[in-house]
């Protein structure tokens, strides 16, 4: 039997639509595909152009000393850096050009929330010893506070060479990686994969050497890791590590406090000041292992924060761990209407005033407290006064209404 003219009209346009989308998908492959490479190249290759083998620190016996009290730090002094390595400034960050165009999708992708709010949360930034080993121990730092919830203090001996360890470890597992699976799907990003033994040749070729001339290299102390060792321990942990770089951007600024009304309305006393923004290289790792925080390492400048922004080198020679601050303290976060305050005072009829303390950080307090938080809830809270007031034989409303405030109690700072 012939077909109708209807069906076979709407045949055609769902396979016309069907090609479209292909064709699209296989595009936003490719794309993402060169991006990935681009990174990665950048990430190993920039480092040191036109070297004939992997660079190596010269840098890399500087350890602490026992008889020292006040030893020198493992990275360059500034009076931007405290003594555990933290940065006095905070950073922000901002997503890479490359992001709503790949549309890897997940917890991180162009249409999450975390993407969205990535722009408003400040982050910490940390330095490492520089020693031919930063990335490794950027990544072992930044999984250090991932796994144990503490930051790892580098003003000692032991804690300095525990970190050492550390970092020699998660490099013999990159290179393993690499080396003993090279028929090995490595997961990069979005939906990408790629060869451990095609990714281990493209960056051997950048130092005319072959495959396992680099692996051999790499497995010892203080040659400079890149982009795939990143890959190859993001597969390993099945954790992500985002790489983010050093970007410059203009912000508006008046010359004077005095009178801002004014100069808000005239051009001429606004300047524009150049600042640093963290922007995003790559996602490895998502949206495969983001059940897993990410790990944020920075690929920049050996200088910074010492220099001043435009400054920097286009490309960077040194990693640093990096940490957003938490959910719960974001700026742009919408708060949760809470009904219990941190302290409640009442007054008895003996005069006496008595503070009632409710403890947040306890998981049922938490609870709790947004439970209490709907109309609809309170109901059950006012019958639960009710029958404490009946069991102690007290029908005073005046009672009644001051427990209701010691469980309802509405204080400033609290929605």
């Amino acid at each position: 039997r012939r077909r109708p003219r209807r069906a076979l009209v709407l045949s055609r346009n769902r396979k016309k639509t069907n090609h479209n989308k292909k064709k699209k998908t296989s595009t936003m492959a490719a794309v993402t595909t060169f991006i990935l490479m681009a990174t990665l190249l950048l990430l190993s290759l920039e480092k040191t152009t036109g070297s004939s083998t992997i660079p190596r620190s010269t840098n890399r016996r500087v350890t602490y000393s026992d008889d020292t009290t006040n030893p020198p730090p493992p990275w360059n002094p500034s009076s931007q850096i405290d003594e555990d390595g933290f940065l006095t400034s905070e950073y922000f960050r901002m997503s890479g050009d490359w992001e709503v165009e790949a549309d890897i999708g997940g917890k991180h992708g162009p249409k999450s929330r975390r993407f969205k709010t990535l722009e408003h949360i400040p982050v910490k930034i940390r330095q490492v010893p520089g020693d031919g080993n930063c990335l490794f121990h950027s990544i072992s730092t930044c999984l250090n506070y991932q796994t144990n919830g503490t930051q790892l203090s580098m003003k000692s001996l032991r804690n300095m060479e525990n970190l050492r360890h550390t970092s020699r470890c998660l490099r013999q597992k990159a290179v393993d990686c690499l080396d003993k699976h090279p028929k090995r799907l490595l997961f990069l990003q979005g939906n990408e994969y790629l060869r451990a033994r095609d990714l281990v040749d493209a960056a051997a070729a950048q130092y005319d050497l072959d495959g396992e001339r680099y692996c051999e290299l790499m497995r010892k102390d203080s040659y400079w890791g890149g982009g795939p060792e990143i890959v190859a321990l993001c597969n390993v942990l099945r954790r992500p590590i985002h790489v983010y770089e050093l970007a410059t951007t203009s912000t508006s600024s008046s010359s004077s406090s005095e009178d801002k009304k004014s100069q808000s309305h005239s051009p001429k006393h606004r300047h524009k000041q150049a600042t640093f923004r963290l922007r995003r290289m790559a996602c490895f790792g998502s949206p495969k292992f983001d059940r897993r925080e990410p790990l944020h390492i920075l690929s920049a400048d050996s200088r910074f924060p010492d220099i001043s922004p435009g400054k920097q080198m286009s490309s960077g020679n040194h990693f640093l761990a990096m940490f957003p601050s938490p959910d719960d303290k974001r700026p742009h976060a919408r708060p949760k209407r809470v009904m219990r305050g941190g302290c409640s005072h009442t007054t008895t009829d003996n005069g006496d005033h008595h503070h009632h303390h409710h403890d947040e950080d306890h998981p049922m307090g938490t609870r709790s407290s947004s439970r209490l938080g709907g109309r609809r809830h309170l109901g059950r809270g006012n019958r639960d006064t009710n029958r404490q007031a009946t069991n102690n034989n007290n029908n005073n409303n005046n009672t009644r209404t001051k427990i209701a405030e010691v469980l309802y109690s509405k204080r400033p700072g609290t929605f």
